[in-house]
């Protein structure tokens, strides 16, 4: 369920990252969806602090994952 937007963080990731302290940015930002797909969009870094987008309440097709869940793809 998360494919699409996972695919779609590695491109935003590349396209937009700065281009100083590059590498280091674009790490930050692509070890940010793991917060993200958690409901999670404050992260414990100095280079990317949090989130580009807007608030996301409102109704999902989709679930937040729980950190912890086993999930089950077969």
């Amino acid at each position: 369920m998360w494919q699409r937007s996972i695919i779609n963080h590695m491109y935003y990731v590349a396209a937009t990252a700065p281009t100083d302290n590059r590498i280091e940015h674009l790490r930050q930002m692509w070890l940010s969806i793991d917060n993200h797909i958690h409901d999670v969009h404050e992260h414990e870094s100095d280079i990317f602090p949090k989130c580009d987008h807007v608030n996301l309440n409102y109704d999902r097709e989709k679930e937040w994952l729980v950190r912890g869940t086993v999930m089950n793809y077969y």
